[in-house]
């Protein structure tokens, strides 16, 4: 059995960020974003896993990662086990509504539809 730390981070936006935000403290020096590979390990002691977004909740939930770093947008849309320790205080996000100009939704009997990735999300608003 492995006694390394796993830490899932998101490709992109957050991923940089996180990965920033590591660095300043001394970790995750020898992720490169620019590689191609996945999966890093740092001094033998904590390994890195470069995942998609919507991936990271599912690594943490079964197993394969210890931590992960993911959007808060993601982790109410997913509705797990999953804890959120901390609020890393970047990548923020909005949810906004987008309409016709000039349209009224003035009906409360007409149904709506709404296209959008986060249906969970839209659900409980």
């Amino acid at each position: 059995m492995s006694s390394k730390l796993t830490i899932a981070i998101p490709k992109g936006r957050i991923g940089s960020s996180a990965i920033d935000l590591l660095n300043s403290i001394g970790l995750a020096e020898v992720i490169s974003p620019k590689s191609r590979k996945l999966v890093f390990i740092d001094q033998e002691a904590i390994r890195y896993l470069l995942v998609k977004s919507v991936d990271v909740i599912t690594y943490v939930e079964n197993g394969v990662a210890d931590l992960g770093i993911i959007g808060s947008d993601n982790l109410l849309e997913k509705d797990s086990e999953i804890y959120e320790l901390m609020d890393l205080g970047f990548g923020e996000c909005k949810f906004s509504i987008a309409g016709l100009k000039d349209q009224v939704l003035d009906n409360p009997n007409k149904l709506i539809k709404i296209a959008t990735k986060y249906p969970n999300v839209t659900k409980k608003y």
